[in-house]
């Protein structure tokens, strides 16, 4: 067994907070699943404030290497790069923020 806080700690595994914004709780356990199978940490998340329909993929600060993190993570989901955005938020404390959308399908992917 794994022991999670050295896992999340590991400064080769990427951390994902998967949020619900919008989405089923059969999509979000659906996302949550598929990351962890794809090799990503995924850490505790609370819904956003607001319900949007699109799905969002954060990126904490503008690097190269970062937005190279969370294209991965959309490919992992099945969305596209065009899914990335940058992190705005001053509380970024994960390597990548997913917002599943309302659309989200029980897959994991973009619903449309």
């Amino acid at each position: 067994a794994s022991d999670w806080s050295s896992d999340v700690c590991s400064s080769d595994l990427v951390r994902v907070i998967v949020e619900r914004g919008g989405a089923t709780t059969g999509a979000f356990l659906a996302a949550q699943r598929r990351l962890m199978k794809a090799g990503y940490a995924v850490v505790p998340g609370s819904a956003p404030a607001t319900s949007d329909p699109l799905t969002r993929v954060m990126v904490a600060g503008d690097s190269v290497a970062g937005r190279s993190r969370a294209i991965a993570v959309a490919d992992a989901l099945g969305l596209p790069p065009s899914a990335v955005q940058a992190d705005v938020s001053p509380t970024a404390e994960v390597d990548v923020r997913v917002v599943l959308g309302s659309a989200t399908t029980g897959s994991g992917g973009a619903g449309g």
